[in-house]
């Protein structure tokens, strides 16, 4: 499971796990890159088993109901990439506090809530892997 998928970093790590031909579950806020994605990855020379959902992380319900999806569909999993994350230009000072506050949800908030969700499957499978991304705004 990769957030974050639909650009940059995200789409990277998702063409590399493809070439591993890992079953992909790719989730980011634009569906139009989301389904470019998907046709790249599962060209008609590709088995590939992937599935994307289009959704805004900060949706705690909406994380919840994919994690769900996710486990009736394919039982288990097996990699969380949280990748998802978004940043303002400009200098802090002129950034305002609503604005930082959104920043947080998604790229801090959203991203604890997503694994505070998975941590019990991959406990209960008895294992998995957590890999948080961040970018130098984070410092």
């Amino acid at each position: 499971m990769i957030t974050g998928a639909s650009g940059g970093i995200g789409a990277a790590l998702a063409r590399e796990m493809a070439k591993r031909d890992a079953v992909l579950v790719l989730v980011a806020r634009r569906e139009d890159r989301l389904k470019a994605l998907q046709s790249e990855l599962t060209a008609p020379k590709n088995q590939l088993t992937m599935t994307y959902y289009p959704m805004d992380i900060t949706n705690q319900a909406a994380v919840d109901q994919m994690i769900a999806d996710v486990m009736r569909r394919f039982y288990k999993i097996d990699v969380l990439i949280n990748n998802a994350a978004y940043g303002i230009d400009g200098l802090f000072i002129d950034t305002p506090l609503e604005a930082e506050r959104e920043i947080f949800e998604t790229n801090l908030f959203s991203a604890l809530h997503i694994m505070k969700k998975v941590l019990p499957v991959m406990e209960k499978q008895g294992s998995g892997k957590i890999m948080n991304i961040g970018s130098v705004v984070g410092h």
